[in-house]
């Protein structure tokens, strides 16, 4: 069976993809204090030289005092975060690959951390 729409060029509003295979966000735990890390730069890089259209970065906390639903989050809250979210987007680009972000607060089961844990705050 050929699927032949999958691996041709598509969109998402302006933004061209090279095929139309997306990676939904999924939560690695790899960020340390908000920031991005070596690790999950790696883990998106090896994503995208995989040949995926785009890629939906994992959730980035937008509240990270109290909006968190793990502790090690991606924050996205502060201008601290630019750089090195910059820098992750170019990995995932490097391969021709789209990356955008999914930004998040936990809600009712969001916390803040706590002697390096989770306490739930209800948002």
């Amino acid at each position: 069976m050929r699927f032949p729409k999958l691996f041709e060029t598509g969109r998402v509003g302006p933004m061209e993809l090279r095929n139309r295979i997306a990676m939904p966000p999924v939560t690695t735990n790899f960020a340390r204090e908000g920031f991005v890390t070596e690790r999950m730069k790696n883990y998106y890089a090896a994503r995208a030289r995989g040949g995926v259209g785009m890629i939906i970065v994992e959730d980035a906390i937008v509240d990270s005092y109290l909006g968190r639903h793990t502790a090690n989050d991606l924050s996205i809250d502060e201008d601290k975060y630019i750089p090195g979210l910059a820098r992750l987007a170019n990995c995932i680009k490097a391969h021709g690959t789209r990356a955008v972000i999914n930004i998040n607060h936990g809600g009712s089961r969001a916390g803040k951390i706590v002697n390096g844990r989770l306490e739930l705050t209800r948002g």
